[in-house]
């Protein structure tokens, strides 16, 4: 954990715990308030170059960021769901990214882990839904299962968290998902996150 009065530049990323060691680019976590969140990341995109600089492990990172000063502006080349981007971000230190509560008060969509049925072949998670909740709203029910939030495919529990880590209350999310064998969609708003368990 990097310390509130370290002074080095900080882009506003962390290691993601299932990065592939062997495939090109890093996945990353973002840190909200921070400079990448700014520049349009998402947890779970897939760095690939700083400033031109390939980066395919965590310490590639490390050593483009170990020469960069706050205040500098970093190009970075990314691919999220299959696609490849490039934004600039502007490198701050630690100590500058917010910490204000309201600004880290994230979206709750309203759904819980359904029964498994451990076929881990077919996609999408089962899930419940929390009475009264924007799910419920938008008319998800319980056992449906949800294929994708937005853009991006779920294939388990995980993918939603890290979605819904970087949403915030009153943002609009597209849900795909299956019911009986039929493929729909709908619209959820999100409510604010105050329940300890569940998205």
């Amino acid at each position: 954990m990097v310390s509130c009065n370290d002074n080095r530049a900080f882009l506003g990323v962390e290691e993601d715990s299932d990065e592939d060691s062997d495939a090109p680019g890093i996945v990353v976590q973002i840190v909200r308030g921070a400079a990448a969140e700014k520049a349009g990341l998402r947890t779970n995109d897939l760095i690939q170059k700083l400033n031109g600089t390939d980066v395919n492990q965590w310490s590639d990172l490390t050593a483009v960021l170990k020469e960069a000063k706050p205040g500098d502006q970093m190009t970075i080349v990314y691919s999220r769901n299959g696609k490849t981007n490039t934004t600039n971000a502007q490198l701050t230190k630690r100590s500058e990214v917010k910490c204000d509560p309201e600004d880290c008060v994230r979206g709750f969509l309203g759904i819980s882990p359904g029964d498994d049925d451990d076929d881990d072949d077919t996609p999408g998670v089962k899930v419940d839904v929390v009475d009264g909740s924007s799910a419920e709203k938008a008319g998800l029910q319980d056992d449906d299962v949800l294929l994708a939030l937005n853009d991006v495919k779920i294939s388990d529990w995980e993918d939603i968290t890290d979605f819904m880590n970087d949403t915030k209350p009153g943002e609009t999310v597209q849900l795909s998902f299956e019911r009986n064998g039929q493929n729909q969609t709908a619209t959820a708003t999100l409510d604010k996150q105050n329940r300890p368990n569940g998205q």
